[in-house]
């Protein structure tokens, strides 16, 4: 609880503030689970913050909440592009991945409690998509839209999710589910060029080669 209560001071996601006259703040609840290997050995035990979106009025403090995933059939053709082309494939974990939405409406939560500050008449206003948030994923997924489209790279017309990049006979492919990122080309350097540049935008965990993506 400690070590996710300073990564969100960190990621500023929220300012102290005075609950503005007329407005609701929503609550929030911690949520413990234990994050297993493929074998199903236990690899760490996980906790987060996440707000109790489903005290959001639509209209009032969200607004749209759509967000897109890579799709199985796009997975799949690109694997096979990938086994045809003996490709590098690498596996990339976003950390505290709705952290990096910014959001566009205003929302106010209440401090968490053994957390709060020295005045506890303060409320959060909430800067970044919390965990729980109805629009958390979208936030997300537009601000990664964003600086992949500022790296060079175009969303394809068939799946928002898969992303190319073509530098004269050398491809790249990104594949996004959520916090899942599958970095695909057909030049270790340029992948490697890639993946430090998000690395300077996002908090990533590089995973290695794949070797198990959603139940694959």
């Amino acid at each position: 609880m400690q070590c996710e209560y300073e990564a969100l001071l960190k990621q500023k996601t929220w300012d102290l503030v005075s609950l503005h006259p007329g407005r609701k703040m929503i609550g929030w609840k911690w949520v413990f689970r234990v994050k297993e290997n493929v074998d199903g050995s236990i690899n760490k035990n996980k906790v987060r913050l996440v707000a109790k979106g489903f005290h959001q009025i639509h209209g009032f403090d969200f607004h749209e909440t759509f967000s897109p995933v890579i799709k199985s059939v796009t997975i799949r053709v690109i694997l096979t592009d990938v086994v045809s082309h003996r490709w590098k494939l690498f596996h990339l974990d976003v950390n505290n991945v709705f952290l990096n939405g910014i959001l566009d409406e205003t929302v106010y939560m209440q401090q968490p409690p053994t957390f709060e500050a020295s005045d506890q008449s303060l409320v959060c206003k909430l800067n970044k998509a919390l965990y729980g948030l109805k629009q958390a994923p979208r936030q997300c997924f537009t601000r990664l839209q964003h600086t992949l489209q500022q790296l060079g790279f175009v969303s394809s017309s068939c799946d928002t999710s898969l992303f190319i990049d073509q530098h004269k006979s050398d491809v790249i492919y990104l594949l996004v589910y959520v916090n899942d990122i599958l970095v695909i080309g057909s030049s270790l350097s340029l992948i490697q060029i890639i993946t430090a540049k998000l690395h300077a935008n996002f908090s990533l965990k590089q995973l290695g080669q794949l070797d198990y993506f959603l139940g694959l």
